[in-house]
């Protein structure tokens, strides 16, 4: 069943990245919610539901893009790879804090991939800081949701 459950957010979430996230760009700028979402639950330790997220989110996004196909796949897992190996292996201590700077990093490094695969240009820093801002608010709800249903006290 919580496969399903996330299926479906996940194509709920690519209709909305195609159809309602354009309509609220700032200046041409919109994050990428299928990166936001897999983003917060690799920071919460979720990490097959970030890779279902990541690999769904980016085939939809690439079967309805303009662009070629792989751009967002492509991009997609490398980000992965990257916040993985930093959540897991390199930061001990997760906070709001990182989460906004991985956000930021990752939203420079999805634009630059997708303008070196299409030879689109973006506003990078705008973009990033959207991105930072929608992200750091995404991952608080995430993590609530995820919150543990007890906790241990010593």
């Amino acid at each position: 069943m919580k496969i399903f459950i996330n299926v479906l957010l996940i194509v709920i979430a690519v209709i909305l990245q195609i159809t309602f996230m354009p309509k609220i760009a700032f200046l041409g700028a919109f994050p990428n919610l299928i990166l936001l979402v897999a983003l917060s639950l690799i920071f919460i330790k979720k990490i097959e539901e970030a890779l279902l997220w990541i690999g769904l989110g980016g085939i939809l996004l690439d079967l309805f893009s303009p662009v070629h196909f792989g751009v967002y796949i492509v991009s997609l897992i490398l980000i992965f790879a990257i916040s993985y190996y930093l959540v897991n292996y390199v930061f001990s201590d997760f906070s709001l804090f990182l989460a906004a700077a991985i956000f930021f990093i990752s939203s420079i490094i999805f634009n630059i991939i997708f303008l070196l695969y299409t030879h689109y240009f973006n506003l990078y820093l705008l973009e990033a800081v959207y991105t930072t801002l929608l992200g750091c608010m995404i991952y608080g709800i995430i993590r609530y949701y995820y919150k543990p249903s007890e906790e241990v006290k010593i």
